[in-house]
């Protein structure tokens, strides 16, 4: 066995190289989108560290602070990286090797043999190691795109920064659909989600007519996203099969619901509420009602589909037209469950519910959630606000209305707003 880094030769049961002081196994990074993660992106992050030195061990430990792209230091030392606090001043060297990014902690005292290093990016994946040099070498085919918190530690010393690794961000799914595991393949460059998530007044604040109608338009990603599971359909399914009716909308509901985890927007955003891209959600593989929801009326957007976003009271689904649809047996007549409609201009939109970790088909939402006679949409029974209704996909130029009529606030009959 040889050290993937200096090449020296190791004994088979080596855990650091002791050339060069590298982990032969780095710490695996927690699956992105899973539970478990830590503080949102701008929150703050701690650890703790036990360093043998001799006979003691003393107890380091560092918080990292949630430094970002847009920090006023950063700055950029390749086409690839850009680099912020204690990597910017000098404290951390940075330096892009092409294949890798090289570290080197500049602040230790003489004599110390062990470094504490740690990454966290902003799918909440964390990373460590531990060298006996103050240096770390990471391969960019081992981190995945994106902007990451850093972290270096040593005895009675540490540092903290951040840096950004462009590139293309290459993902696969799976997910089981039919009694049939499915996977599926996309790309796309790590500055598509990072200029998405620039936009915090829009996704924080705004009419909800005017933020679903752009959050929802074309874009290249989300198209080549369905056009996989198109032929990812296709290919279970024949070339042949319809990819217009019921059981397509099934597979790309099953899609949503399973390969993306429900996740609240205090934790990955740092806000109450926060309405995200459907790149954002897509990146990070999770999101809360109205992000997930949002994603799966963009790709039945782009299927074409008639399809929307539904907002109910304190909650959000997917709203999807189909020109027939045979009610999934049992699910309708089951206790806590049945088949959520809506009626507008002579068709009729049924409710997707984003938020299940399992495949629920098309129509089935909780008996929480109902519609009145004068459409009103209520919980247990109980109306929301104004702005509950139904927003249909939009084409991104922010002029689609409101389809509905409700109750306000106050209890008053809402207006109509034309398309």
């Amino acid at each position: 066995m040889f050290c993937r880094f200096c090449g020296r030769e190791l004994d088979d049961d080596s855990s650091f190289c002791p050339g060069c002081g590298q982990p032969v196994n780095p710490t695996e990074r927690r699956p992105p989108g899973r539970s478990g993660r830590d503080l949102g992106r701008s929150g703050v992050i701690g650890f703790l560290a036990i360093i043998g030195l001799a006979v003691v061990a003393v107890a380091l430990v560092f918080a990292m602070g949630a430094l970002s792209f847009e920090d006023d230091d950063s700055m950029r030392i390749s086409d690839d990286v850009t680099v912020s606090g204690a990597l910017a001043d000098g404290t951390v060297t940075v330096t892009d090797l092409g294949y890798g990014i090289e570290f080197y902690y500049n602040d230790f005292e003489s004599g110390q043999w062990s470094y504490i290093w740690r990454i966290r990016g902003d799918d909440g994946a964390v990373q460590d190691w531990n060298t006996y040099s103050p240096r770390l070498l990471l391969d960019k085919d081992d981190i995945r795109p994106g902007h990451y918190d850093f972290g270096v530690a040593s005895t009675g010393s540490s540092a903290e920064g951040g840096f950004t690794l462009y590139g293309t961000v290459e993902d696969t799914f799976e997910w089981r659909y039919g009694g049939t595991l499915h996977s599926i393949s996309v790309s796309y460059e790590y500055s598509e989600f990072e200029s998405a998530s620039d936009n915090i007044i829009f996704q924080t604040r705004g009419s909800p007519e005017a933020r679903i109608d752009r959050l929802t338009a074309p874009s290249d990603t989300v198209s080549q996203l369905e056009s996989s599971l198109r032929s990812e359909y296709l290919r279970v399914n024949g070339a042949d099969a319809p990819v217009d009716g019921q059981d397509y909308a099934d597979f790309i509901l099953a899609f949503v619901q399973v390969c993306f985890d429900y996740e609240l927007d205090a934790d990955l955003y740092g806000y109450e509420e926060y309405w995200a891209f459907p790149i954002e959600t897509l990146y990070l593989r999770c999101g809360d009602c109205e992000d997930t929801a949002i994603l799966c009326a963009a790709l039945y957007g782009a299927a074409g589909f008639d399809a929307g976003v539904f907002l109910v009271p304190g909650h959000a689904f997917t709203a999807i037209s189909l020109d027939s649809y045979d009610e999934p047996p049992f699910w309708g007549q089951s206790v806590g469950y049945h088949i959520f409609t809506y009626t507008y201009d002579g068709k009729s939109y049924l409710g997707c519910e984003t938020t299940f970790d399992e495949h629920v088909p098309v129509g089935v939402i909780s008996r929480d959630y109902t519609v009145s006679e004068d459409g009103t949409f209520l919980y247990q029974g109980e109306p929301g606000t104004s702005q509950d209704g139904l927003y249909l996909v939009g084409d991104g130029s922010d002029t689609r209305g409101k389809m509905f009529s409700m109750q306000n606030r106050l209890g008053g009959q809402g207006v109509m707003i034309a398309e």
